[in-house]
């Protein structure tokens, strides 16, 4: 037995639901064509039979006519008859006749006796006298009128013969038979019955197609939406079903790639430990010994060595402080970094915060003014000072030495809004959009602090960004929402 094979692609499962209803269509549009040039064909041959007769009658009438008007004119006399446009109108309607008939020999025949027999009419009656008004004798007279009688008896002849030969034509025998009516009538009932059945048909078979194809659509669609969610939240994937649809190599090529990120992030992760315990503990041993080193406690040093331990000594603390942020991040990405919020005091954070950059921008000749206000914040104590302090070094160190530092605190449509301005700061253009994006370099060093801060505000469903003025100027902004209601402070 002839197994077909089923479409394997979406493609082709496509171009057969649109294809088969469109052959339903042509088979069904097939058959009403057909009953469309059955009757064309006949209503055709009825018309032609119609207009034949017609014109066939109207060359008998004519030539009757002119007989007619030849004989009363020589009886009678008078004006003489316009039998020349008779005889044109004859030979017109002749013209006609042939091309009616011109595809059927036997009746092109007929009609070529026909017009034999009324040209020989037209000619015999050529040959009859007048008899009224002619200077002829009694005697003469008499002669005249017997000649013009046997002239008649002869044209009577060759009309008479037309009858005949006008029979022979195929008479229009649809339209007048009595089940005619009845005939359409069952026609048109089945036209009608054609159009609902390909609009029904073509529809059912649509249908039916297309919740057979839907159904192995959908179920590919199903799985890479699970599988979506089981990736967001970390579980196993379902198994690939196979298949060789378009859905299918999708699906392959997701857990490809699910594995691939995988096994990156467990590399990430083996780094990021590597790091932690191999770079930072060494690095918080030789952060000591520096700091040893300053305090004097192996004894006085020179002053030059003094000094490039101090340098040591920050440089150390910033890589110390760019490996925590960087190792924060990784917590967030990982969903392990949980925030315990409740109701603070904004003052306090802004003064914490303020005292985190103290020395930093001492050095750098920064004044840093907090606000007084009265303003509490929903956010949890330490992530949020962390955040704060974050943007407040940043401030600071985008600030040239003698300027000063604002951190102030809003409120708008029920949030409340931290600024840090900086009125003094130059920010390129370029950069003012990248600032907290992980990858962007500022200075030449990879910093991570912004962005971590955005993480952070984003934890606690807040938002974070900058403005900065059109020659110098800038104002970092975090907005947080305000405390859930029936929260316990």
């Amino acid at each position: 037995m002839l197994k077909v094979k089923a479409p394997q692609t979406i493609f082709a499962k496509g171009l057969i639901l649109i294809s088969v209803p469109l052959l339903v269509e042509l088979a069904f549009g097939t058959g009403m064509f057909a009953l469309q040039k059955y009757y064309d064909t006949k209503l055709n041959k009825e018309r032609i039979a119609l207009e034949t007769n017609f014109h066939l009658n109207e060359l008998f009438i004519v030539c009757t006519e002119v007989l007619l008007m030849k004989g009363y004119y020589c009886l009678y006399g008078g004006e003489k008859p316009p039998i020349e446009e008779k005889i044109h109108r004859l030979k017109d309607v002749y013209s006609i006749l042939k091309k009616v008939v011109a595809n059927n020999a036997e009746q092109t025949a007929n009609l070529e006796r026909i017009n034999e027999n009324t040209f020989k009419a037209m000619d015999r009656a050529e040959q009859l006298r007048p008899i009224v008004g002619s200077q002829e004798s009694a005697m003469g007279k008499r002669a005249l009128l017997l000649s013009d009688l046997e002239i008649f008896q002869d044209t009577y002849h060759l009309v008479d013969a037309i009858a005949p030969e006008i029979h022979k034509f195929e008479k229009p025998e649809f339209l007048r038979k009595a089940t005619a009516v009845e005939e359409v009538e069952k026609s048109t009932r089945l036209v009608n019955t054609i159009i609902v059945g390909s609009f029904a048909g073509s529809l059912l078979v649509a249908v039916l197609l297309f919740v057979y194809f839907i159904r192995s659509i959908n179920r590919g669609v199903n799985v890479m939406v699970e599988n979506t969610g089981r990736f967001e939240r970390g579980e196993d994937l379902i198994p690939s079903a196979g298949g060789e649809d378009e859905l299918a190599r999708v699906d392959a090529a997701f857990h490809g790639m699910a594995d691939e990120i995988k096994e990156a992030q467990r590399t990430k992760q083996a780094v990021l430990a590597m790091i932690s315990h191999d770079l930072r503990s060494p690095l918080t041993s030789v952060l000591g010994y520096f700091s040893m080193l300053n305090q004097g406690v192996f004894g006085d040093p020179p002053p030059a060595a003094v000094a490039a331990s101090e340098v040591r000594e920050k440089e150390i603390e910033n890589l110390i402080r760019q490996i925590s942020d960087l190792l924060d991040l990784e917590k967030i990405e990982a969903g392990k970094l949980s925030i315990r919020p409740r109701t603070l005091s904004a003052k306090k954070v802004i003064d914490q915060s303020i005292h985190a950059v103290f020395m930093a921008a001492d050095e750098q000749g920064v004044t840093v003014n907090g606000t007084n206000t009265a303003v509490e914040i929903y956010a949890d104590p330490d992530r949020i000072v962390q955040a704060l302090t974050n943007l407040i070094t940043t401030a600071v160190r985008m600030s040239p030495s003698g300027s000063e530092v604002d951190a102030s605190v809003g409120q708008e449509n029920g949030t409340v809004e931290i600024r840090v301005t900086s009125p003094s700061a130059v920010v390129p253009p370029d950069e003012l959009h990248e600032m907290f994006d992980r990858y962007h370099q500022t200075e030449g060093r990879l910093r991570l602090s912004l962005p971590l801060s955005k993480e952070i505000i984003k934890l606690h469903g807040g938002t974070i960004g900058v403005n900065a003025e059109q020659q110098r100027g800038c104002t970092f902004w975090m907005r947080l929402p305000p405390e859930p209601a029936g929260t316990n402070s």
